[in-house]
């Protein structure tokens, strides 16, 4: 349990939005995505985690490893499964498989480094995304990939709620067709230490001869807007669903590189039913998957958003908040605008700008309004806008609103 810094409550959130943004896979040559997903508490109540290693570091306190640290935590001890201290969360609320270890089977105070393997099979990688997710007593110190640090402001957490790490730009940190590691670095400040974690490690352009697309559908009442991953794209390609009824031909197509494109299809109106997806290039060559887009009849936008950060936050320590927003239905969101509040006697800091869509904020009497035009957002998706938020010694309790309007 924490033992050192005095505490700012933070109070349940209030949510509600009405918002996407999607993807899908397709192109000259098709790839699937492989999906990693690590957790603690491998192994029955009071055993030996199978999987996560741990190494103390012997003393309490912020810890950051050093090269000889990432090396030995790999041959280190197994982590202890162990039961939660009363004011812990039970587990995760994202992953109930997901188990406290501790590096005693007593949660003996103290630092550690602890380290998971995972197999990486594809011998490509094009993109890769890490969704962390996690409680811990006291903090996490550091999310590590192979020794390197993810990237933005990974130090954070609580054993009171469950905490959250995105990051998609990790695919430099991978060894392709390897064995690679996972190093969660634990913070503790006195008495109890503990953590529980789930890790989805998704990759892209992996697996040759795999084929997949995703979303594989939308409703014949708007536009869904798709991401396409592959070989081989020419700026200048063109996306089309052929098969029942005329071709329907994607606008908007965009060729980010040669193995991924965006593109938006009218479906309104369009006969229900199973298309072939093709991708052209300008010089000719194309690519086909048989059937692989389905047209579904009726459909709307489903949107959602959950707020997800801390119970608690140390004074004068900044807490990282995540504004998690997807589309559960079948077509895309217009005209989408995200609104953030809080209190103005909080420091705040925004981790994304304009590249997500026009942001504004304004302060009206003792509260902060943050406002991003969103626009477009696409069906089958999500997407997450992390805030920072301080308090000062004298800030109460206090809630994060979330809310979105859109059509």
């Amino acid at each position: 349990m924490r033992k050192r810094d005095p505490l700012i409550r933070s109070l349940k959130y209030w949510l509600s939005i009405s918002a996407l943004v999607m993807w899908v896979s397709a192109g000259v040559e098709l790839r699937a995505d492989q999906t990693i997903t690590v957790r603690s508490g491998n192994g029955s109540l009071g055993s030996q985690d199978s999987q996560v290693h741990a190494l103390p570091y012997g003393t309490t306190g912020d810890i950051t490893p050093t090269a000889a640290q990432f090396a030995s935590a790999q041959t280190a001890p197994f982590a202890y499964v162990v039961a939660p201290y009363q004011t812990y969360i039970p587990t995760l609320p994202s992953d109930a498989s997901a188990r406290w270890i501790a590096t005693t089977p007593n949660l003996s105070q103290g630092s550690a480094l602890f380290a998971m393997p995972f197999q990486v099979t594809d011998s490509t990688i094009t993109t890769a995304s890490l969704d962390f997710h996690f409680a811990v007593d006291n903090a996490v110190n550091g999310v590590f990939i192979n020794g390197n640090r993810i990237s933005g402001n990974s130090f954070d957490g609580d054993y009171h709620t469950e905490f959250r790490f995105v990051r998609n730009d990790i695919a430099p940190l991978l060894i392709p067709n390897s064995t690679n590691w996972l190093y969660v670095n634990m913070s503790d400040y006195g008495a109890l230490a503990a953590l529980v974690f789930s890790a989805t490690i998704t990759t892209s352009n992996g697996g040759a001869g795999t084929q997949g697309i995703s979303p594989n559908h939308g409703g014949n009442v708007g536009g869904v807007t798709v991401r396409v991953n592959g070989n081989g794209f020419q700026s200048g390609a063109q996306l089309k669903l052929t098969g029942i009824g005329a071709d329907i031909v994607g606008t908007g197509t965009a060729v980010f590189n040669a193995n991924i494109l965006t593109s938006t299809l009218n479906l309104t109106g369009a006969p229900p039913g199973l298309r072939d997806v093709v991708v052209t290039n300008p010089d000719g060559t194309s690519n086909t998957l048989s059937e692989a887009f389905t047209v579904e009849q009726g459909g709307a936008p489903q949107t959602w958003v959950q707020v997800l950060g801390p119970a608690r936050i140390r004074i004068v320590r900044e807490g990282t908040f995540y504004i998690v927003y997807g589309n559960r239905g079948n077509v895309d969101a217009l005209g989408v605008h995200l609104t953030l509040a809080f209190p103005s006697t909080l420091a705040s800091g925004l981790g994304f700008g304009n590249e997500v869509g026009l942001v504004t904020s304004a302060t009206v009497g003792p509260t902060t309004f943050v406002t991003v035009n969103l626009g477009r957002v696409a069906a089958g998706s999500s997407g997450q806008l992390p805030v920072f938020l301080t308090a000062s010694p004298s800030q109460p309790p206090f809630t994060i609103q979330a809310s979105v309007r859109g059509q």
